[in-house]
């Protein structure tokens, strides 16, 4: 007798209210239909056959919908044919298809189901052992059915008008939808009764978790939170779901095999991340505010003449003066006028702009905003005025939100007032106090000839600058005194706000400024956002910061009269130099601890404070070796250039340190933190001047070759570690996560059979990473580097809680992935990838950020601003900066307004630079991830001790020659530059000193350049296996040729070479590299992909294994002159390029329609041309578009070759 193959279906929903029948080869399995939920099917059924053959690869399935009927025969509706060659290959298909009718119509009903075919081996206790493991015992038959049953719910909440109602009425038909089996399954043993009770019990958990939802609505965050509670307290995962695979691959050896699929993007992914990092910075934006004064209601007096005045910063608009009324309707455009009498303010309402912005559709649209009188906090409501705000930034849109059925006249309504979400309609009242103690490392902010003839005629120099603080909240603002000529002042005051809680302003804006007799010019800017400062959750707390310096950064500290960079003192744009630090305090206090409530800003002295109450100062040690410089601008080759590096004023040799002639008395001098000297054994942040070189006049760059110089700088700093160590390895848990949801997101769009197994992994990985920061947390809860403020403490908490909840919810949320429910589990999953994301950032500082600065002729070009974070070492891998003791690559950029638009698109310098930041006594570790192959002098001996100098270059004897090859075959999707829509472009190609271009393509967005560009004698230093884990980068820009003028930038991208060693064999699967798409940018756009690979072989003396050039071919190539001319290029060899197919694209040309002018002229005789691939296909031309304007040839079409 022949071995029985089994045949394993299960179908999962339908989109009709109907039966299912299953036909194969005589055997067949009916279902009885259910009621129908909102025209959907929710259904467990599985078929499963022993057939007595094999199946053939040319055999059917057929799915028939019937209507089902009781006297009659089932009427046929819709079927669905499938041919089993597919599931002969892998063994297991998921499908979600749409129905056909007798005459091979698409009807609208689909069905989605999965087939399993399991061919076992030849002897036939195989079967028999399939069939064991197929038979699940009764605790695990139940876990499955709550599983599917809870993935069914949640799949009735997305249904559209769905609600719990529709849900109970199906639970009440089918208590827990069973899993259903037909004749020919297989039978499972009898339940004992321990067994049949403890089902019972899970199963009357889900029925009151359906209970539950029926009582209240519910959100879909407190879905999936008390699905996974209710999870966690009534089973675990199962160790054997039973569920069989092709290949008997175990669930571990699927994931790894979706690695392995995955390995060459994520390294593709981490190069892009790491080296096109952006800044989180403010950035200046335009935004236009649009407010609509409806009507007000409830104006508290009699006889009065209401008129509405809208104050936008320093802008203020008016309404028209309604009479003799408190009930006002305006609904008006507002006036820029000036009224002819004041009158008296019936009540405000005060909102920040941010908080507009993050409305749903960035507004509030006819809501009743709450007039109070600022006189009379505590007096209650004086009226309620509707109206709408928008707040529309670049590329937003204004959108009217849809009729809801609600009565918008309703004012008590808390649907209908002006509040942002989770802010109740009772509000409480709260003083914000916001405690000024002291400054330090000022910039001067006056001409130095205004002090030296103040000196000549007083006889005494003073410090250039009269600092005072201005605090703003809630549209009020106020400022501490003015120290004159202070550098390092100190104020020990404290301001109070008084305002309702919560604000519905979130942010408080801090100034540090000069006090002018002219204009008071601003030092510095920082915004502290309230959300980070507090928490609303059930173990919260109200807003407080500090006491804590914060670092305030603007433009360069060299004083001039107009300073092309002021906006960045004001917070607009990211700041390019360090402009000193301030210590500050914020506290707050609802009304039931204080009596008075004023509206008026208060003013008083505050008491000083012990720093080093609050943390100790240590000594840092900062350390950075420029091991290539490379890609340097055209502009910057005349002169000598250097480098310096600089955290705070430590390190800034041109416009640093101000050295203070005011005096304190003894008791605030006690308390200032203490300044590490500017003498020169402090630190070496510069390297030596040099005039740069070039091969070819496109870029140019230092020959730094064997001798790598070295920078250093020694500086105090209150040591407050442990917060960048916690935001470390938060970042770190975040980007694993974030990597492992970007594969399976790949993998559902593709379809993958295993990425249910995937996410399961990477929820493991995350469950494993949550657990290791707990552990790590507690290990240092007693070191050093902890902050002591209440604030470090909360957030210490908050997150100790979250990682906790996260691990929790992560194993509960594992456990219940299942096929059919992965969407809705990737969807939670994202939405602990946001939670992580929200934990990263400390707002309180701990060290200030290193500026890395390039200086030619006496001036600063161009910078690299990194956060000290990144930075930082530690003992503990986990808590490593991400560019601490690696070599990673950067591009130095303008500064201010000129990174922005086009300029800022250009590289000014690319840099290969090696970082390390850590304590002083930690510098013995200092040189434990730059590569090997350097020379041991007496400087790096003795790095071990503190006090020791650093070496001042690293030479380098060990370094290798390699040949390097770019495949470059083609890009798509590129931008149009050129009056046409098309571009000409061509590549440039950057490794280290040498740039090699390809030909010019013409007027094609998709050019197949099919070129292998050749570099030979590349000199990389290191040994050898540090060169192949971390060869250098490859940098890839895009240009579009202009006949007339400078060629424009298209766009950016960034690879990694494979590395061939001299031991290696070029054989596969490593070698040849296969063609790989690399995402172009242009500045932070997205531009284009990029079909391209490439190679770094190592050449020797010997004989060398790789592959000879293929033949020249003669094409067009873009010469340094910017000239065309006719030459041969390289191909692409036969190995590395795609496979081809030939397609033929038809075009029907209808005619045209409402032409727009051209240069103010009529448009008479168009013509329609589409590219494709390089191709352009012409339609033909309209000869007079007025009279006719259908094209006379209808039909075209284009033959094209593209990668299969």
């Amino acid at each position: 007798m022949r071995d029985r193959k089994p045949f394993y279906w299960r179908k999962v929903f339908c989109k009709k209210d109907s039966d299912r029948e299953r036909e194969k080869n005589g055997s067949s399995g009916t279902m009885n239909s259910e009621s129908d939920v909102r025209n959907e099917k929710l259904l467990m059924t599985r078929f499963e056959w022993k057939l007595a053959r094999y199946i053939e690869s040319n055999e059917q399935l057929h799915i028939h919908l019937c209507s089902y009927s009781r006297c009659l025969n089932h009427k046929p509706i819709g079927t669905f044919t499938i041919v089993l060659d597919r599931l002969l290959q892998i063994g297991r298909l998921s499908l979600n298809e749409v129905l056909v009718d007798a005459n091979n119509k698409p009807l609208p009903a689909s069905i989605e189901f999965d087939i399993w075919y399991h061919v076992p081996d030849n002897d036939s206790s195989v079967l028999e052992s399939w069939s064991d493991n197929r038979t699940l015992d009764e605790d695990q038959q139940m876990l499955l059915d709550v599983e599917q049953n809870i993935a069914n719910l949640e799949k009735s909440f997305g249904y559209k008008g769905g609600s719990w109602s529709n849900v109970m009425d199906l639970m009440k038909q089918k208590e827990a939808l069973p899993l259903l089996q037909c004749e020919n399954s297989f039978s499972f043993p009898e339940a004992t009764s321990k067994e049949k009770k403890k089902a019972s019990k899970i199963k009357n958990s889900v029925r009151n978790f359906i209970r539950m939802g029926k009582q209240r609505s519910w959100g879909s965050s407190e879905k999936e939170e008390l699905l996974q509670n209710i999870t966690s307290e009534t089973f675990q995962p199962p160790c054997n779901t039973g569920v069989t695979t092709s290949g008997n691959m175990s669930s571990d050896e699927l994931v790894t095999s979706s690695d392995e699929q995955f390995h060459t993007q994520k390294k593709v992914n981490k190069v892009k991340s790491s080296i096109l990092e952006v800044q989180n910075a403010l950035r200046a934006q335009d935004f236009q505010v649009c407010i609509t004064i409806i009507e007000g209601r409830q104006l508290a007096g009699l006889n009065m003449d209401p008129v509405v005045c809208v104050q936008v910063g320093d802008i203020k608009k008016y309404t028209s003066v309604k009479e003799s009324t408190n009930c006002p309707y305006y609904n008006e455009v507002l006036h820029s006028r000036k009224l002819l009498r004041s009158g008296t303010v019936v009540g405000s309402f005060k909102i920040d702009l941010r908080t507009v912005y993050d409305a749903p559709e960035h507004q509030f649209y006819h809501k009743w905003a709450l007039l109070t009188d600022p006189d009379d906090i505590a007096g209650g409501p004086k009226g309620y005025l509707k109206c709408d705000i928008c707040v529309i930034g670049k590329g937003d849109s204004i959108k009217i939100p849809a009729k809801v059925e609600k009565d918008e006249d309703d004012i008590e309504g808390y649907a209908n007032l002006l509040l942002p979400d989770g802010v109740p309609v009772e509000r409480q009242k709260a003083r914000f106090i916001v405690k000024i103690y002291r400054a330090d490392g000022l910039p001067k902010m006056n001409s130095s000839i205004v002090a030296n003839v103040r000196k000549a005629f007083t006889g005494e120099l003073r410090d250039l600058v009269n600092p005072y603080v201005q605090v703003s909240f809630a549209g009020l603002t106020a400022k501490t005194s003015v120290k004159k000529y202070c550098y390092a002042p100190v104020w020990n005051e404290q301001i109070l706000f008084y305002e309702m809680f919560p604000p519905l302003c979130q942010r408080i804006k801090i100034q540090l400024r000069d006090n002018n007799p002219v204009n008071n010019n601003v030092i510095g800017t920082h915004f502290i956002d309230l959300k980070e400062i507090s928490n609303d959750g059930e173990k919260g707390f109200l807003p407080t910061f500090g006491p804590a310096f914060i670092h305030l950064y603007g433009s360069t500290r060299d004083y001039c009269l107009i300073d092309e960079h002021s906006s960045l003192n004001a917070g607009l744009g990211e700041g390019v130099s360090y402009r000193g630090r301030l210590l500050i305090a914020i506290r707050t206090e609802i009304a039931d601890s204080f009596d008075v409530i004023s509206s008026e800003i208060e003013i008083e002295p505050a008491y000083p404070i012990t720093e080093s109450t609050y943390g100790k100062t240590e000594e840092f040690f900062l350390f950075c070796s420029i091991i290539d410089g490379s890609m340097i601008d055209r502009k910057l080759s005349e002169k000598p250039l250097f480098f310096e590096i600089s955290i705070g004023n430590s390190g800034n040799v041109i416009d640093g340190r101000n050295d203070s002639q005011c005096t304190d008395n003894s008791e605030q001098s006690e308390n200032l933190f203490s300044v590490i000297s500017t003498e020169s054994e402090a630190w070496q942040s510069t390297t030596p001047a040099m005039k740069p070189m070039t091969h070819d006049k496109t870029y140019y760059f230092l020959p730094y070759w064997d001798d790598k110089p070295c920078m250093y700088v020694r500086s105090v700093w209150p040591d407050y570690r442990r917060r960048m160590y916690n935001s470390n390895i938060i970042l770190k848990l975040a980007e694993n996560l974030e990597e492992g949801l970007n594969e399976v997101n790949h993998m559902i769009e593709s379809e993958h059979a295993d990425a249910d197994y995937k996410l399961k992994s990477v929820l493991e990985n995350l469950i494993a990473g949550c657990n290791r920061y707990v552990t790590i947390v507690k290990g240092a809860s007693s070191g050093s580097g902890i902050g002591k403020t209440k604030l470090d403490k909360e957030r210490m908490k908050l997150c100790h809680y979250e990682m906790n909840m996260m691990a929790r919810n992560s194993r509960n949320l594992k456990a219940i992935v299942t096929k059919y429910s992965l969407k809705e589990r990737f969807k939670t999953a994202q939405s602990y990838l946001q939670k992580l994301k929200n934990l990263i950032e400390d707002p309180q500082h701990a060290l200030p950020d290193v500026f890395l600065w390039l200086v030619s002729n006496g001036k600063r070009y161009a910078y690299q601003r990194i956060s000290a974070k990144d930075l930082i070492f530690s003992m503990v891998e986990e808590e490593n900066g991400k560019y601490c003791s690696k070599v990673h690559t950067i591009f130095l950029k303008l500064p201010g307004k000129k990174s922005i638009g086009s300029s800022g698109w250009i590289i000014q310098a690319k840099l290969d630079v090696y970082f390390w930041l850590g304590l002083l006594k930690h510098k013995k570790y200092v040189l434990n991830g730059l590569p090997r192959g350097y020379e041991i002098s007496n400087e790096i001996r003795n790095m071990e001790r503190p006090y020791s100098l650093p070496p001042l270059k690293i030479h380098y004897s060990e370094k290798y020659n390699f040949e390097f090859r770019a495949y470059l075959y083609q890009a798509r999707s590129l931008i149009g530059s050129d009056a046409s829509g098309l571009s000409d472009p061509f590549a440039r190609v950057i490794i280290g000193e040498y740039t090699r271009i390809t030909q010019v393509i013409d007027e094609t967005l998709s050019p197949t350049w099919d070129e292998l560009l050749v570099v030979n004698n590349v000199l990389l230093y290191g040994t050898k296996a540090d060169i192949k884990k971390d060869p250098p980068a490859i940098v890839i820009e895009i240009f579009d040729q202009d006949k007339v003028g400078k060629s424009e930038f298209l766009g950016r991208t960034i690879a990694k070479p494979h590395v061939k060693l001299e031991e290696d064999t070029y054989t596969k699967p490593e070698f040849p590299p296969q063609l790989e798409w690399y995402e172009i940018h242009r500045g932070t756009e997205y531009a284009g992909e990029l079909l391209a690979t490439f190679e770094l072989l190592q050449v020797n003396d010997s004989i060398s294994d790789f592959p000879e050039l293929p033949e020249r071919k003669d094409v067009y190539i873009v010469p340094m002159n910017g000239m065309q001319n006719t030459s041969s290029v390289v191909p692409v060899p036969v190995g590395i390029r795609p496979t081809l197919a030939k397609y033929r694209i038809e075009v029907l040309f209808w005619g045209l329609r409402d032409l727009k002018r051209v240069h103010f002229m009529a448009v008479d005789k168009p013509r329609v041309d589409i590219e494709c691939a390089g191709n352009i296909l012409y339609s033909s031309v309209i000869q007079n578009a007025k009279r006719n304007p259908n094209f006379s040839t209808p039909v075209k079409f284009l033959d094209l070759v593209n990668t299969n």
